[in-house]
């Protein structure tokens, strides 16, 4: 979700006391499914090999971005996308084809070794939380019994819980190093 989230645990809240779950379960049960629920990272950062303050410093900004919806917002933000695979990204900063690059959380970023070649990040994240969802046929849901289903449910939330700590952690850990490098 671009934007549409500064946290999975706000993501979470929609879905739960936010009328969600009312705008869900019709669109889900047009293909036969039940959602049970999500599981997000905290937003992903971008690498840049410039500052990146702010709105303004996006004009002209070359950067590897998947295609998709962030591509039209960035445009409109006056950035010139690259649209090229994920695994792309370091041999782009590399070869100065790209200025940044939209790969992944702080920690992404980190093991993919683009903090050594782009200084810049934006942190925290802003512009896309990485998120999955767990869905089943209807049919299926409604077949098992209330303590199998409370199971399910349970077994995502603690996944979920546990995911968007590690990632925190792992993120915090990183903005650390960045700092202390300044």
């Amino acid at each position: 979700m671009l934007g549409g989230y500064d946290s999975p645990d706000r993501m979470q809240a929609w879905l739960d006391v936010g009328g969600g779950r009312e705008i869900a379960d019709p669109l889900y049960g047009k293909f036969g499914m039940y959602l049970v629920g999500f599981r997000g990272d905290p937003p992903e950062s971008l690498v840049s090999t410039k500052p990146l303050r702010g709105l303004a410093d996006l004009k002209d900004w070359k950067f590897r971005c998947p295609p998709g919806m962030r591509t039209d917002i960035f445009v409109k933000l006056g950035a010139k996308l690259v649209v090229m695979d994920f695994g792309e990204a370091f041999t782009a900063l590399q070869t100065k084809a790209v200025e940044g690059a939209d790969a992944g959380t702080l920690a992404v970023n980190k093991a993919l070794g683009l903090y050594e070649i782009a200084k810049h990040t934006t942190y925290p994240g802003f512009h896309s939380m990485p998120q999955d969802h767990l869905a089943i046929k209807r049919a299926k849901w409604e077949s098992l019994p209330a303590d199998l289903k409370a199971i399910v449910r349970v077994a995502l939330e603690k996944v979920a819980l546990d995911r968007w700590t590690a990632t925190n952690l792992a993120g915090a850990e990183v903005a650390r190093e960045l700092v202390a490098r300044v």
